[in-house]
């Protein structure tokens, strides 16, 4: 198996691992409230065991997504470094499933970093693409990047749904590329990317 179709397999198996984790933990916590709790509230008691192991799984498995990323990089160097941003972002995810909310700041910066560097990245990689004359799916990947600031900017009383909303979007965005990676697709153009130089992977 290729590197591209291991890290497609990672990428929607990441997906369907992370959020059936999320889905048990919601249904093994009748106390959980969308408006009122924060997703990482299922992190600790009965719950906790299912959801930050699910997280940590998760954020392995998109460690392995990131190597086709890489692999998809045709030299442009803004998707090199939106990848290695995507690289961290997964990273930070390993470390919200290790450090729950009992770990106080700890956990919480984790959870910013997650965030923070999830439409940062695929900004970056939106870029790239348009630079390489993949506009289609250069738009796409920065309308999923701007959710997460979207829907983070409206007045929820709870941080669950907004933490769904921005994952989600990112979430779809990974199975397009994931399935692209299965059919061994390149993201190279005939235009130059931001390095001048265009290379298959």
């Amino acid at each position: 198996m290729g590197v591209l179709r291991f890290s497609g397999l990672s990428g929607i198996a990441a997906v369907a691992l992370g959020f059936s984790a999320v889905l048990l933990s919601i249904a093994s916590s009748p106390w959980f409230n969308w408006t009122e709790n924060a997703l990482s509230d299922l992190g600790v008691g009965g719950s906790g065991l299912i959801f930050n192991t699910g997280l940590i799984a998760s954020g392995v498995l998109l460690i392995f997504f990131f190597l086709g990323l890489l692999k998809l990089s045709g030299g442009c160097w803004a998707w090199k470094l939106g990848s290695y941003m995507f690289l961290a972002d997964a990273i930070s995810l390993v470390g919200v499933g290790v450090f729950n909310e009992s770990f106080g700041r700890v956990h919480l910066y984790f959870s910013l970093v997650f965030f923070i560097l999830m439409p940062l990245s695929l900004i970056m990689l939106g870029l790239s693409l348009w630079s390489r004359g993949i506009r289609g799916l250069s738009l796409f990947t920065l309308f999923s990047a701007l959710v997460t600031p979207t829907v983070w900017l409206m007045p929820w009383r709870g941080a669950a749904i907004p933490e769904a909303l921005s994952t989600l979007a990112t979430a779809v965005w990974m199975i397009n590329i994931s399935l692209k990676m299965l059919r061994s697709e390149t993201m190279d153009r005939p235009a130059s990317c931001p390095s001048g130089r265009v290379s298959h992977p």
